[in-house]
């Protein structure tokens, strides 16, 4: 048992009464109160993910690369070492060495391939505005921004809004392909995918629609706006926040929902799907449902469009 799980068990399921526990080691029997168990583990954890960010200086040549990438690209507004202080990085079964490297891949490929004016959008203001339209008399948008603290599941997030309010949020990091044993290059990975409180006003906007498809095919437009053919989603059982007893949750979320668009295994953590997206064939469907399904991935195509649109505007390299 761990420290901090040993604090964890001092407290009951109302967090007021409390219960000893003796240290094995010294015999010692500590009584501590809901208050103090809250206290030192505002102190604990903190500096418990401080010892994990140091592990980045084990590395010096890496950490000095990194050094050198945030000078260059002002990529971050607060704590730079979060993808190392957090339990885990992009991927539940990411070791540390792999963390660096998809760090230093990701703002490689995004100081590389963006312009200034991206970066400043992205990483230091309120997002990149990649698609818009007016609908029920609201206003839906889809962003992409940094993902701010919680990075440690994609450091940019595609942020589906309605009328000023989160309906679903889609994260991503550039990482090596060779991390999942395909031939070495940038891969554009998926490893967030989550609805937000916004949902019921995006439904009543969009009544036959859900936000995760209109995040995907906005990352399908990033997809198409880096050259990429493909993008690599995460599997439920990688994902950074993936416990046991809600697997039924995460496999909806990831494996179910990629599954969809002929996601391919391409080993224990992560999907291949090819881009543009497949939807099944419309012979799947019903044929009552089938309008609705057409309008819906049309739908899908323009928002891709778009985004490819909005992306290609601040390549660094523009393509025709």
């Amino acid at each position: 048992m761990t420290f901090e799980e040993a604090l964890l068990e001092a407290q009951n399921v109302n967090g007021t009464t409390v219960k000893y526990w003796g240290w094995a080691q010294t015999g010692t029997v500590l009584h501590l109160t809901s208050k103090s168990l809250l206290r030192l583990r505002a102190l604990v954890r903190p500096a418990w993910r401080a010892v994990r960010g140091l592990r980045l200086f084990l590395f010096p040549a890496r950490a000095w690369r990194f050094y050198a990438l945030n000078r260059a690209g002002a990529f971050f507004r607060t704590d730079p070492l979060r993808f190392m202080k957090r339990e885990h990085y992009l991927s539940r079964f990411f070791g540390v060495r792999q963390r660096i490297d998809s760090a230093l891949q990701h703002y490689r490929h995004e100081l590389d391939s963006f312009d200034e004016r991206y970066r400043t959008l992205v990483y230091r203001g309120n997002g990149l505005v990649l698609h818009e339209e007016r609908v029920g008399g609201g206003r839906a948008s889809i962003r992409l921004g940094e993902s701010g603290e919680p990075r440690c599941e994609g450091d940019l997030t595609v942020v589906m809004d309605v009328d000023g309010q989160d309906a679903a949020f889609m994260s991503y990091s550039f990482v090596d392909a060779a991390c999942f044993g395909l031939p070495s290059g940038t891969a554009l990975f998926v490893t967030r995918n989550q609805l937000m409180p916004g949902l019921s006003l995006f439904r009543r906007y969009y009544p036959n629609h859900s936000p995760q498809y209109f995040c995907l095919a906005a990352i399908a437009g990033i997809a198409r706006a880096n050259d990429f053919d493909s993008i690599v989603v995460i599997r439920s059982e990688a994902q950074v926040s993936y416990q046991d007893q809600y697997e039924a949750g995460f496999r909806n979320s990831y494996c179910s929902f990629w599954s969809q668009f002929g996601a391919r295994p391409i080993d224990h953590q992560a999907c291949v799907l090819d881009v543009p997206l497949t939807p099944p064939s419309l012979d799947s469907v019903a044929s009552k449902h089938r309008a609705r399904a057409i309008e819906r991935r049309s739908h899908w195509s323009r928002i891709t469009q778009q985004v490819e649109a909005a992306m290609r505007a601040h390549r660094t390299n523009r393509l025709s």
